[in-house]
């Protein structure tokens, strides 16, 4: 069978991503093409142009964050062209929008459970708003978590 023409994909590894890497105080950053704007770093992956930190969190977690599981990609360290590992982590989109996700990460079991019980047994007009003013998030992603369209795994009754 002939090979379709074009880039042929390119797999990394987490070693030859911080050989690309230049030491600067903790971080590693990265010396490849980086983007325009916002100083991300970026590579080309399996054919597609992605930023180095999505990539890293890809291969260090096995998974690949997305707006449809409510998870993203932070640096605790806030360098955008950083590639160090250490500094990757996944977090909840909600810890984002709090902008402490590098100390916190998301939301924990128990004010997941707190808030159901709250909205499913305390319901009134307006209790998403008031639920997303208290934990600081946006209203949409609070009615997320009240109608359990994310954080799926986290059973009300345990």
């Amino acid at each position: 069978m002939r090979q379709k023409p074009g880039r042929k994909p390119k797999e990394w590894t987490l070693e030859q991503i911080v050989a690309k890497g230049r030491p600067f105080n903790d971080c590693l950053i990265w010396t490849g093409g980086k983007h325009s704007q916002l100083g991300y770093g970026m590579m080309r992956y399996k054919t597609k142009m992605r930023t180095v930190h999505s990539v890293i969190a890809e291969i260090k977690y096995g998974t690949k964050p997305t707006k449809y599981t409510g998870t993203r990609v932070s640096r605790t360290c806030n360098e955008p062209a950083c590639c160090n590992p250490e500094h990757i982590v996944i977090v909840d989109a909600g810890s984002l929008q709090r902008g402490n996700a590098a100390e916190r990460g998301r939301f924990t079991d128990e004010e997941i459970k707190d808030i159901r019980n709250r909205y499913d047994n305390e319901y009134y007009w307006g209790i998403v708003s008031d639920l997303s003013k208290e934990y600081e998030v946006k209203p949409n992603h609070m009615s997320a978590i009240c109608r359990r369209w994310i954080y799926k795994k986290v059973e009300q009754w345990k």
